[in-house]
């Protein structure tokens, strides 16, 4: 067989084996987008029939669609109301290096963040020709973040059955809380947190507010999205945790050997570090990276990422920044700076400047030393993975949970943005990391279990997608705790049923209950003296009617004669120098009762003579007759007495 007929066996096997996928993912985010990318091309390269739906939400990023091997791609026009929005969100960002956080600025983040992304689901799901394709298509499996569930109603309107939810970050509460999952702020840090792990009283407060407000901002989105659908295609429409829930699988961008560790549910499968490339041959660098590298013995690489890009870097931030490079004139520094033929480090000689980077490529190269970054997730995972030491600068979002969490494994030092207004943190950050061989042996012992995980991230997603696309919707692995109430779900309910019995058992004043129990006493032994007095009074014929009232009336002396005997002995106890523990005095107290209870079997034995017959037949037992005979004239006789005084029992 030649090799072209193999080369045509193997793809007539992938075209009868491999499923349809639908992946949606829209254009607004780099870091977003070229996840999304990957994800959609390691299907492609294992096979499958890859369709990428692609709205447009940022203009400028129009053509960084994260795919290489992909070429079925669909794009929807941005929509025009989104443009403003647009101008203001670069404004913001332009911003981040020095920007607090504010009330006011939050609620204008959470209303246009709304807007941008239900006006843009809006001009998808409208498209009536376009969901009439998609529906045509058949598709095994749908395929969307949760940033946003507008992917997720689209694969509804187009009956894709089985859906996969994903997350380009480490986990999102919403969403979590959305599949059942627990959220934990107690030790698990929120996803914009700047907390680590290991917390006090005020930073787990922080840390709860910042979740609670992630919950108000991104369901706020999804509730936008989720009733313009409402509005086209009825009231009927799932909700958007719903939506979520429904997903077969949730895959996060997160890997369980560099994040912090948190419950999580069976569906989330954590695939953090499938961006990165192992190929030797993708992280080959082009020569005029190669003479940098070999300038000096010590490089650094400074990247700030692709969105608080540093030509926005306020200028006492940039003047710091030069002032390190310039006494650290043994060092090489390759700086991304995206401003074409910017001369601000033409004095340093050690200074490389350069609006793009192959960064990957730099961190997996030996000669790299070390990096300075902002803390963005795509870069956090690159380092881990290339185990090089590293000082981390975050800038917003979630950058600062990111820099915690690598920082923990002992291979970075996290500082903040503000520690850039002074030279002094960041030169001696950096000569820690350059002089102390500690970190560079955490960075690397980190790169050598993420590199021999026991499976990898992309096996780990080939494996689930084709599971999911094979078996559909796993409502086996939906938690029953996802439908309970917050009062179900945190035993509030059972706490109120403890709580008050607490109260009533442990809570009243001591001599309320000497007194309640005083009179429930005294009103149960008036209770037994009017029966006593009652029944003898009353005409009984019936024989066997006789004998139950007589029991009755000698259960109750019985138990009225255990009762003072119980409290006599109390009485001793209270009085005797001997230490009995609680459960002693209850056991020699409770005998009295016991005794007097247990006296009714021989009374009744020799009282009732149908009672002793069936006693003797059943056991067979002999009691000489003379005693039986004796003790039931006795009783006979009394009877008689009585019986001259009153009405016969």
């Amino acid at each position: 067989m030649t090799g072209y007929h193999i080369l045509l066996l193997a793809l007539l096997t992938y075209s009868s084996d491999g499923y349809k996928f639908l992946v949606y993912s829209p254009i607004f985010g780099y870091s977003h987008t070229n996840f999304m990318g990957i994800l959609a091309d390691t299907l492609t390269e294992a096979g499958h029939n890859v369709t990428m739906l692609m709205p447009i939400m940022d203009v400028e990023q129009v053509n960084k669609t994260g795919v290489k091997l992909t070429t079925n791609i669909i794009k929807v026009p941005v929509d025009e109301r989104i443009a403003p929005i647009m101008k203001h969100q670069a404004a913001q960002i332009s911003r981040m290096w020095t920007l607090q956080p504010t009330i006011s600025g939050l609620l204008e983040m959470k209303k246009n963040m709304t807007m941008w992304f239900t006006c843009q689901c809006e001009r998808v799901f409208q498209d009536e020709a376009l969901m009439k394709q998609l529906e045509e298509e058949h598709f095994d499996v749908g395929i969307a973040e949760g940033f946003g569930v507008c992917g997720f109603g689209v694969f509804k309107i187009a009956k894709i059955k089985t859906t996969l939810a994903t997350l380009a970050s480490v986990h999102m509460d919403p969403i979590s809380e959305a599949i059942g999952e627990p959220v934990t702020p107690s030790y698990v840090p929120g996803g914009m947190s700047a907390a680590g792990d290991q917390m006090n009283i005020f930073a787990r407060l922080k840390n709860a507010i910042g979740i609670i407000f992630t919950r108000a901002l991104f369901p706020t989105v999804f509730v936008s999205e989720v009733n313009s659908f409402k509005e086209k295609f009825g009231s009927e429409f799932s909700d958007w945790q719903q939506l979520l829930a429904d997903a077969s699988y949730l895959f996060t961008n997160s890997n369980p050997y560099l994040d912090y560790p948190r419950p999580m549910l069976h569906k989330t499968v954590p695939i953090g570090g499938i961006t990165v490339p192992n190929d030797s041959k993708k992280n080959k660098l082009p020569a005029e990276w190669d003479a940098v590298l070999n300038e000096r013995n010590t490089t650094v690489l400074v990247s700030f990422g692709s969105v608080a890009k540093a030509m926005y870097m306020p200028e006492d931030y940039k003047e710091s920044l030069l002032k390190v490079f310039e006494s650290m004139p043994e060092t090489t520094f390759i700086f991304k700076y995206e401003e074409k033929d910017s001369k601000i480090a033409d004095h340093l000689p050690n200074v490389h400047l350069s609006t793009w980077l192959p960064q990957n490529a730099l961190l997996a190269d030996p000669r790299l030393t070390a990096f300075v970054t902002h803390g963005g997730l795509g870069s956090v995972t690159e380092l881990a993975h290339q185990g090089k030491p590293a000082v981390l600068i975050p800038i917003f979002g979630d950058q600062p949970r990111n820099a915690k969490m690598l920082a923990k494994h002992g291979g970075a030092i996290d500082l903040t943005k503000y520690d850039l207004e002074t030279p002094e943190k960041l030169r001696e950050s950096l000569r820690i990391i350059l002089s102390d061989t500690s970190y560079s042996k955490n960075a690397k012992r980190l790169a050598e279990m993420l590199r021999k995980q026991p499976i990898s991230p992309k096996e780990l997603f080939l494996r689930h997608t084709e599971f999911a696309a094979k078996f559909g919707r796993l409502p086996n692995l939906d938690p029953y705790g996802r439908q309970l109430s917050f009062i179900q779900y945190y035993l509030i309910d059972i706490a109120k049923v403890v709580c008050v019995v607490s109260v009533v058992f442990y809570g009243l004043p001591r001599t309320i209950i000497i007194n309640v129990a005083a009179i429930a006493n005294s009103l149960i032994l008036a209770c037994y003296a009017l029966f006593i007095v009652k029944v003898r009074k009353v005409s009984i014929s019936d024989k066997n009617l006789r004998h139950i009232y007589r029991s009755l009336i000698l259960t109750s002396l019985s138990v009225v004669l255990g009762w003072v005997a119980t409290i006599f002995i109390g009485i001793a106890f209270d009085y005797s120098t001997m230490n009995f523990t609680g459960t002693e005095i209850a056991l020699i107290s409770g005998l009295p009762v016991n005794l007097s209870i247990a006296t009714n079997f021989f009374v009744f034995y020799f009282v009732s003579e149908q009672y002793r017959n069936d006693f003797n037949k059943y056991l067979y037992l002999r009691v000489p007759k003379h005693m039986t005979k004796t003790k039931s004239i006795r009783a006979q006789t009394i009877m008689r007495q009585r019986s001259t005084r009153t009405t016969t029992i």
